[in-house]
């Protein structure tokens, strides 16, 4: 990364990656992805295996899932006069109506009828509102359930995999295999290094597992376009944690770390904690955006992804280990080799 300078310059947040570093398919098996373990108190950075995640851990730690659905949101179609176009549900209103960013968007005014699907399987729905972001409000003619989703889509997969969509393999590969409640635009990526031999490992070790939910949507992998990120206002994203999941939460010994797997489980987390530094069952949306400077009342420990630059993940990360870490973190990452973004490699922050 550049001179990092204050730590809320955008520019502190820019840095070079091969191309070739790119992942653009996912490890297999999933286990078998790299991992940077970063220790924040020495400063001491490792390499291992996810595999291995198990030893660097101890009994009484827990961590903690987003055990969300990514739905089969990306559709293709057409104008009622012919015209093709593409379509990515960014968020359910009702089941008839959904937002959308469609491409080309210039050939979506108000009121346009598309069709979307293929064969005699479609959707038909009519353009109703646009946002200033350009998004449009489709209401459908039926429900847009997800098994129909399933059936006429595919996952979404994000624009720096630069290859054609592998619906097999991406439909099982860019889910989680705990992935239960559907409504995500994009995969909580941390969780796709996870297996059930792994699971078995971690409860062997009694590392506990809890999952809590929130539906990612596009807004999380933009990157932040003020040069003061501090001015960066964060997209809302629907979340739920309940009483049983708080309960668990809030009964992990004092021991014991509290492992956030993503910065999504991370952002529920810090949402949800009060003041005193208890979970309370919540459900609604958050929009909280964590930087440096942001005092931390929960999460410490983080299982995460290498990320984009200039995003607000990247500012998270930094905000939890530390910006010159950050950067000493990823300069050893990006000359070691790893494989970077959603179907890449993993760091353990402890």
């Amino acid at each position: 990364m550049r001179s990092p300078g204050l730590p809320f310059s955008l520019q502190s947040y820019r840095y070079d990656i091969p191309p070739e570093l790119v992942a653009q398919f996912p490890m297999e098996p999933r286990d078998q992805a790299r991992l940077l373990i970063v220790h924040r108190g020495s400063g001491q950075i490792e390499e291992a295996l996810v595999r291995d995640l198990p030893s660097f851990l101890h009994p009484e730690d827990a961590l903690i899932f987003n055990n969300t659905r990514v739905l089969h949101a990306a559709l293709k179609g057409h104008r009622d006069d012919g015209r093709p176009i593409d379509a990515l549900l960014t968020e359910k209103l009702s089941p008839r109506r959904w937002w959308a960013m469609a491409k080309p968007a210039k050939k979506l005014p108000l009121h346009t009828s598309i069709t979307l699907g293929e064969g005699d399987d479609l959707l038909h729905a009519r353009v109703v509102d646009v946002k200033e972001d350009g998004q449009r409000l489709l209401e459908f003619s039926s429900d847009v359930t997800e098994g129909k989703l399933r059936r006429i889509g595919r996952v979404p997969l994000p624009p720096y995999i630069k290859r054609a969509p592998r619906n097999e393999l991406d439909a099982i590969r860019y889910q989680t295999i705990y992935a239960a409640t559907p409504g995500s635009v994009a995969a909580p990526t941390a969780g796709l290094h996870f297996t059930d031999s792994l699971f078995a490992r971690l409860d062997e070790e009694q590392v506990s597992r809890i999952f809590v939910t929130l539906h990612v949507g596009t807004g999380t992998f933009l990157p932040v376009r003020t040069e003061d990120i501090r001015h960066h206002k964060m997209h809302e994203e629907h979340f739920s944690l309940t009483q049983d999941v708080a309960d668990a939460l809030n009964s992990i010994p004092s021991s014991g770390r509290r492992i956030a797997v993503g910065t999504t489980s991370c952002r529920v987390l810090e949402t949800a904690v009060d003041g005193s530094g208890h979970i309370q069952a919540v459900r609604g949306s958050t929009n909280l955006f964590i930087y440096p400077g942001y005092t931390w009342r929960y999460v410490n420990g983080l299982f995460t992804n290498f990320h984009t630059p200039e995003s607000s993940l990247l500012m998270l990360v930094a905000a939890f280990m530390g910006h010159d870490l950050l950067r000493e973190a990823y300069a050893t990452a990006i000359a070691k080799r790893f494989r970077f973004f959603s179907y890449g490699d993993a760091m353990l922050i402890l």
